[in-house]
């Protein structure tokens, strides 16, 4: 049985949240609309918003390879690059990723698309565990600035909160003016503390990844292309 995460399951919240951050009612009923079908095809990859619907049953669905979804979850995330240039890295995001490069040999992805928002540092092959128990696979580090105290910026942040628990991946910020020596030292510390995913944790955490982005991102033919691909 996979990990799910708890999240608060107030549902005229979260429809309230997931709308702000969709834009409107119309893309919240397609994407909810995807996602009970992605609830179809992974029942319990994922710790879905109480408001995605168990009673969508569409013919024909099937599991694609980690291959495929990788090719449209990239093709995703370039046009998410386009329609989005300000989520380029930042000087503070290539100053921490430096550092972090010189004192550990971790995989660092930088601008890096989950679902519909851009996670500015991801860590994804380690395994940690939270106050509680409850075990984290890959890890997100957002660079905060000033911006973040914002209130639009922080209703942004709240989804991304919300994503990254669907997920089951870590999460944590590292504000920009904290970006010195000894901090980098304790996070570097920390991160090489924590165990490395096996070969079958990583596989689904990628395809958990690809699988989301693709649903929330692409349109509903777009998705249902992928997902009703024959297998080769």
């Amino acid at each position: 049985m996979e990990d799910h995460m708890v999240i608060d399951n107030n549902v005229p919240l979260q429809k309230k949240i997931w709308t702000e951050f969709l834009g409107d009612d119309h893309r919240l009923i397609r994407a909810r609309e995807r996602l009970g079908m992605l609830k179809q095809i992974y029942p319990q990859y994922y710790n879905f918003p109480a408001w995605v619907e168990d009673e969508v049953k569409v013919p024909g669905l099937r599991r694609p390879s980690l291959n495929t979804l990788a090719k449209a979850y990239w093709f995703a995330a370039e046009r998410l690059n386009k329609s989005c240039p300000e989520v380029a890295i930042t000087r503070y995001e290539r100053e921490c990723l430096k550092k972090f490069a010189f004192y550990s040999r971790k995989e660092i992805y930088t601008s890096f698309w989950i679902g519909h928002r851009c996670i500015d540092l991801f860590v994804p092959n380690i395994r940690s565990t939270e106050v509680g128990g409850r075990v984290m696979r890959g890890l997100a580090i957002e660079i905060d600035g000033e911006v973040h105290h914002y209130e639009s910026k922080m209703k942004k942040d709240e989804v991304k909160s919300i994503l990254l628990h669907m997920l089951g991946i870590g999460h944590t910020g590292l504000p920009n003016w904290e970006l010195n020596e000894a901090t980098v030292t304790v996070i570097h510390r920390d991160l090489n503390s924590c165990p490395t995913l096996d070969t079958r944790e990583r596989r689904r955490l990628w395809e958990r990844i690809y699988a989301l982005t693709v649903a929330i991102s692409f349109t509903t033919a777009e998705f249902l292309q992928v997902f009703r691909e024959e297998k080769t």
